[in-house]
């Protein structure tokens, strides 16, 4: 049996912290009435659970299983910092327009084996 290198724990800290990352982000996003700002926490959201796939699948082919480590007041902090998310609604410039983010998704036709 091999035994487990250290950074697999960090590949997987990394792996939770990104979909966590999603989550939140999801959650502003659902909560926003700006359609801008909507349109671009959406897109980083589907990024960081990606980020987190990817993490997930390396930990795998690695020959590793991925552990879930609770984080037992995210929830409680996410609350609370999208109960004070309508002060910043001013802010809402700070995301790039949505046609700059249409530059960073890979075109449909393309497939992986020609990249």
């Amino acid at each position: 049996m091999t035994s487990k290198p250290e950074y697999i724990d960090l590949l997987n800290d990394i792996r939770l912290q990104e979909h966590r990352a999603g989550v939140y982000l999801e959650a502003w996003a659902n909560k926003t009435e700006n359609k801008d700002l909507k349109e671009c926490l959406s897109f980083v959201a589907a990024r960081e659970y990606s980020h987190g796939d990817i993490f997930d699948r390396r930990v795998k082919e690695l020959g590793f299983d991925t552990q879930e480590i609770e984080d037992p007041d995210f929830e409680k902090k996410t609350y609370r910092t999208l109960r004070r998310l309508p002060g910043l609604k001013k802010r809402a410039c700070a995301c790039p327009p949505p046609a700059s983010a249409s530059v960073m998704r890979r075109p449909r036709s393309t497939s992986r084996s020609t990249l």
